[in-house]
Protein backbone atom coordinates (compact mmCIF):
# COMPACT_ATOMS: atom_id res chain seq x y z
CA UNK A 1 0.00 0.00 0.00
CA UNK A 2 1.41 3.39 -1.20
CA UNK A 3 1.96 5.88 1.88
CA UNK A 4 -0.99 8.35 2.20
CA UNK A 5 -0.37 10.16 5.10
CA UNK A 6 0.81 13.50 3.25
CA UNK A 7 -2.53 13.21 1.79
CA UNK A 8 -4.98 11.85 4.19
CA UNK A 9 -6.63 15.30 4.34
CA UNK A 10 -7.31 15.62 0.89
CA UNK A 11 -8.79 12.12 0.50
CA UNK A 12 -10.73 12.35 3.36
CA UNK A 13 -12.15 16.09 2.37
CA UNK A 14 -12.85 14.71 -1.21
CA UNK A 15 -14.53 11.17 -0.42
CA UNK A 16 -16.94 13.27 1.34
CA UNK A 17 -17.74 15.60 -1.23
CA UNK A 18 -17.80 12.27 -3.34
CA UNK A 19 -20.49 10.76 -0.55
CA UNK A 20 -22.31 13.73 -0.93
CA UNK A 21 -22.32 13.74 -4.92
CA UNK A 22 -23.79 9.57 -4.07
CA UNK A 23 -26.16 10.99 -1.79
CA UNK A 24 -27.72 13.40 -3.98
CA UNK A 25 -27.33 11.50 -7.81
CA UNK A 26 -27.76 8.39 -6.11
CA UNK A 27 -24.74 7.45 -8.14
CA UNK A 28 -20.84 8.64 -8.41
CA UNK A 29 -18.59 8.63 -5.05
CA UNK A 30 -16.22 6.22 -7.24
CA UNK A 31 -16.25 8.17 -10.18
CA UNK A 32 -15.70 11.74 -8.05
CA UNK A 33 -12.94 9.75 -6.25
CA UNK A 34 -11.27 8.56 -9.07
CA UNK A 35 -11.31 11.38 -10.76
CA UNK A 36 -9.74 13.70 -8.54
CA UNK A 37 -7.61 11.48 -5.85
CA UNK A 38 -5.66 9.52 -8.61
CA UNK A 39 -3.61 13.16 -9.56
CA UNK A 40 -2.58 13.11 -5.89
CA UNK A 41 -2.43 9.56 -4.60
CA UNK A 42 -1.53 7.41 -6.89
CA UNK A 43 -1.23 3.57 -6.61
CA UNK A 44 -4.57 3.23 -8.43
CA UNK A 45 -5.16 -0.67 -7.22
CA UNK A 46 -5.06 0.43 -3.73
CA UNK A 47 -7.41 3.75 -4.03
CA UNK A 48 -9.85 1.55 -5.84
CA UNK A 49 -10.15 -1.31 -3.02
CA UNK A 50 -9.87 2.23 -0.86
CA UNK A 51 -13.29 3.35 -2.43
CA UNK A 52 -15.18 0.37 -3.25
CA UNK A 53 -14.55 -0.08 1.08
CA UNK A 54 -16.30 3.29 1.67
CA UNK A 55 -18.81 2.94 -0.87
CA UNK A 56 -20.16 -0.69 0.31
CA UNK A 57 -20.99 1.29 3.74
CA UNK A 58 -22.29 4.52 1.90
CA UNK A 59 -24.48 2.61 -0.49
CA UNK A 60 -25.55 -0.27 2.46
CA UNK A 61 -27.04 2.49 4.83
CA UNK A 62 -28.55 5.07 1.89
CA UNK A 63 -30.71 1.84 0.69
CA UNK A 64 -31.45 1.20 4.50
CA UNK A 65 -33.28 4.49 4.47
CA UNK A 66 -34.32 4.99 0.87
CA UNK A 67 -36.18 1.26 0.34
CA UNK A 68 -39.51 1.85 1.90
CA UNK A 69 -39.77 5.01 -0.45
CA UNK A 70 -38.47 3.71 -3.46
CA UNK A 71 -38.62 -0.11 -3.34
CA UNK A 72 -36.01 -2.08 -5.06
CA UNK A 73 -36.95 -3.64 -7.83
CA UNK A 74 -35.04 -7.22 -7.56
CA UNK A 75 -35.55 -9.15 -10.50
CA UNK A 76 -34.23 -6.28 -12.24
CA UNK A 77 -30.92 -6.22 -10.01
CA UNK A 78 -30.82 -10.27 -10.51
CA UNK A 79 -30.82 -9.97 -13.93
CA UNK A 80 -27.03 -7.81 -13.67
CA UNK A 81 -25.54 -10.15 -11.49
CA UNK A 82 -24.16 -12.68 -14.13
CA UNK A 83 -22.45 -10.35 -15.76
CA UNK A 84 -20.82 -8.50 -12.87
CA UNK A 85 -19.38 -11.46 -11.48
CA UNK A 86 -17.67 -12.55 -15.06
CA UNK A 87 -16.66 -8.70 -15.04
CA UNK A 88 -15.00 -8.30 -11.96
CA UNK A 89 -12.41 -10.68 -11.61
CA UNK A 90 -11.17 -9.41 -15.01
CA UNK A 91 -11.09 -5.68 -13.99
CA UNK A 92 -9.17 -6.35 -10.46
CA UNK A 93 -6.55 -8.56 -12.46
CA UNK A 94 -6.09 -5.67 -15.15
CA UNK A 95 -5.64 -3.01 -12.72
CA UNK A 96 -3.56 -5.20 -10.52
CA UNK A 97 -1.51 -6.06 -13.42
CA UNK A 98 -1.21 -2.49 -14.77
CA UNK A 99 -2.09 -0.33 -12.01
CA UNK A 100 1.02 1.90 -11.36
CA UNK A 101 1.46 1.98 -15.66
CA UNK A 102 0.67 4.75 -17.48
CA UNK A 103 -2.03 2.34 -19.67
CA UNK A 104 -4.21 2.02 -16.63
CA UNK A 105 -4.59 6.10 -15.98
CA UNK A 106 -4.98 6.29 -19.81
CA UNK A 107 -7.79 4.04 -19.84
CA UNK A 108 -9.88 5.46 -16.75
CA UNK A 109 -8.79 8.64 -18.32
CA UNK A 110 -10.85 7.15 -21.59
CA UNK A 111 -13.70 5.59 -19.39
CA UNK A 112 -14.26 8.89 -17.10
CA UNK A 113 -13.94 11.36 -20.26
CA UNK A 114 -16.99 8.84 -22.09
CA UNK A 115 -18.66 9.34 -19.06
CA UNK A 116 -19.09 13.34 -19.28
CA UNK A 117 -19.72 13.51 -22.50
CA UNK A 118 -22.59 10.92 -22.43
CA UNK A 119 -23.60 12.77 -19.60
CA UNK A 120 -23.53 16.29 -20.89
CA UNK A 121 -24.61 15.58 -24.48
CA UNK A 122 -27.01 12.79 -24.33
CA UNK A 123 -30.83 12.10 -22.94
CA UNK A 124 -31.54 9.31 -20.84
CA UNK A 125 -32.88 7.15 -22.81
CA UNK A 126 -36.27 6.66 -21.97
CA UNK A 127 -37.84 3.65 -23.42
CA UNK A 128 -37.36 0.19 -21.18
CA UNK A 129 -33.84 -1.76 -22.31
CA UNK A 130 -34.73 -5.58 -22.99
CA UNK A 131 -33.58 -7.96 -20.22
CA UNK A 132 -31.04 -9.34 -22.40
CA UNK A 133 -29.24 -6.12 -22.56
CA UNK A 134 -28.62 -6.34 -18.59
CA UNK A 135 -26.05 -8.83 -19.15
CA UNK A 136 -23.58 -6.81 -21.18
CA UNK A 137 -24.16 -3.87 -19.11
CA UNK A 138 -23.81 -6.07 -15.67
CA UNK A 139 -20.73 -7.12 -17.45
CA UNK A 140 -19.01 -3.83 -18.28
CA UNK A 141 -20.36 -2.61 -15.00
CA UNK A 142 -17.88 -5.21 -12.85
CA UNK A 143 -15.05 -5.07 -15.22
CA UNK A 144 -14.99 -0.69 -14.29
CA UNK A 145 -15.80 -1.82 -10.40
CA UNK A 146 -13.15 -4.28 -10.91
CA UNK A 147 -10.61 -2.10 -12.33
CA UNK A 148 -11.51 0.94 -11.03
CA UNK A 149 -14.39 1.22 -9.04
CA UNK A 150 -16.23 2.77 -11.11
CA UNK A 151 -19.16 0.83 -12.26
CA UNK A 152 -22.08 2.87 -11.85
CA UNK A 153 -22.60 4.36 -15.38
CA UNK A 154 -23.76 1.24 -17.63
CA UNK A 155 -26.08 0.01 -13.94
CA UNK A 156 -27.57 3.84 -14.06
CA UNK A 157 -27.83 3.45 -17.72
CA UNK A 158 -29.61 0.63 -17.67
CA UNK A 159 -31.47 0.39 -14.68
CA UNK A 160 -33.25 4.12 -15.06
CA UNK A 161 -34.25 3.29 -18.24
CA UNK A 162 -36.77 1.00 -16.79
CA UNK A 163 -39.06 3.54 -15.42
CA UNK A 164 -40.44 6.54 -16.93
CA UNK A 165 -39.37 8.43 -14.27
CA UNK A 166 -35.91 7.55 -13.04
CA UNK A 167 -36.02 8.59 -9.11
CA UNK A 168 -38.16 5.53 -9.01
CA UNK A 169 -35.13 3.16 -9.48
CA UNK A 170 -33.08 4.71 -7.47
CA UNK A 171 -32.84 2.44 -4.69
CA UNK A 172 -32.71 -0.38 -7.35
CA UNK A 173 -29.41 1.28 -8.28
CA UNK A 174 -28.28 1.23 -5.30
CA UNK A 175 -28.85 -2.34 -4.29
CA UNK A 176 -27.04 -3.15 -8.28
CA UNK A 177 -23.93 -1.17 -6.98
CA UNK A 178 -24.33 -2.71 -3.49
CA UNK A 179 -23.60 -6.20 -4.81
CA UNK A 180 -20.88 -4.96 -7.40
CA UNK A 181 -19.31 -3.73 -4.06
CA UNK A 182 -19.54 -6.86 -2.16
CA UNK A 183 -18.26 -8.68 -5.22
CA UNK A 184 -15.56 -6.39 -5.55
CA UNK A 185 -14.50 -6.64 -2.04
CA UNK A 186 -14.23 -10.22 -1.47
CA UNK A 187 -11.76 -10.27 -5.00
CA UNK A 188 -9.89 -7.93 -3.52
CA UNK A 189 -9.71 -9.61 0.20
CA UNK A 190 -9.19 -12.97 -1.71
CA UNK A 191 -6.03 -11.78 -3.39
CA UNK A 192 -4.36 -9.90 0.13
CA UNK A 193 -5.23 -6.33 -1.08
CA UNK A 194 -7.48 -5.37 2.23
CA UNK A 195 -4.23 -4.39 4.87
CA UNK A 196 -4.99 -3.00 7.84
CA UNK A 197 -3.42 0.72 7.13
CA UNK A 198 -6.22 0.80 4.42
CA UNK A 199 -8.71 -0.06 6.72
CA UNK A 200 -7.24 2.83 9.32
CA UNK A 201 -7.67 4.99 6.29
CA UNK A 202 -11.18 4.11 6.04
CA UNK A 203 -11.85 5.17 9.31
CA UNK A 204 -10.81 8.19 9.17
CA UNK A 205 -13.35 8.87 6.08
CA UNK A 206 -16.24 7.12 7.47
CA UNK A 207 -17.47 10.08 9.70
CA UNK A 208 -17.51 12.87 6.53
CA UNK A 209 -18.47 10.08 4.57
CA UNK A 210 -21.72 9.19 6.43
CA UNK A 211 -22.61 13.00 6.99
CA UNK A 212 -22.30 14.12 3.97
CA UNK A 213 -24.45 11.49 1.87
CA UNK A 214 -27.31 12.59 4.07
CA UNK A 215 -26.50 16.23 3.65
CA UNK A 216 -26.68 15.47 -0.50
CA UNK A 217 -29.94 13.59 -0.23
CA UNK A 218 -31.79 15.86 1.83
CA UNK A 219 -30.60 18.47 -0.51
CA UNK A 220 -31.69 16.52 -3.63
CA UNK A 221 -35.29 16.03 -2.01
CA UNK A 222 -35.19 20.16 -2.42
CA UNK A 223 -32.97 21.42 -5.44
CA UNK A 224 -33.71 20.62 -9.14
CA UNK A 225 -31.11 18.02 -10.65
CA UNK A 226 -30.08 19.17 -14.03
CA UNK A 227 -27.91 21.87 -13.41
CA UNK A 228 -25.76 20.25 -10.43
CA UNK A 229 -25.62 16.86 -12.83
CA UNK A 230 -23.98 19.17 -15.77
CA UNK A 231 -21.80 20.45 -13.15
CA UNK A 232 -20.27 17.03 -12.28
CA UNK A 233 -20.55 15.33 -15.81
CA UNK A 234 -18.53 18.38 -16.84
CA UNK A 235 -15.65 17.94 -14.15
CA UNK A 236 -15.94 14.61 -14.60
CA UNK A 237 -15.50 14.80 -18.01
CA UNK A 238 -12.38 17.55 -18.20
CA UNK A 239 -10.93 15.16 -15.82
CA UNK A 240 -10.85 12.31 -17.74
CA UNK A 241 -9.42 14.40 -20.56
CA UNK A 242 -6.73 15.65 -18.40
CA UNK A 243 -5.93 11.81 -17.48
CA UNK A 244 -5.67 10.46 -20.43
CA UNK A 245 -3.30 13.17 -22.12
CA UNK A 246 -0.99 12.75 -19.07
CA UNK A 247 -1.03 9.44 -19.61
CA UNK A 248 -0.52 9.65 -23.28
CA UNK A 249 2.59 12.13 -22.59
CA UNK A 250 4.32 9.51 -20.25
CA UNK A 251 3.95 6.97 -22.80
CA UNK A 252 5.52 8.86 -25.74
Amino acid sequence: MPDWSDHIVVIVLVTALASFVQGYAGFGIGIVCMATLSYATGGLAELATLIVLLAFVVMLIFLVFSRSRTPVKWKQVGLLLPGMLVGIPLGYWFISVFGNMPIASLCLGVVLAAFGVQGLLFRRIHRPLPNIAALPAGGFAGLLSGAFSTGGPPLVLYLYAQRPDPREMKSSVTAALLALSAFRIVTAAAAGGITTGLLRVVLLCLPGVIAMLFAGHWLSTRARAQSFRKVIYGLIGVSGVIMAGRAVTTML
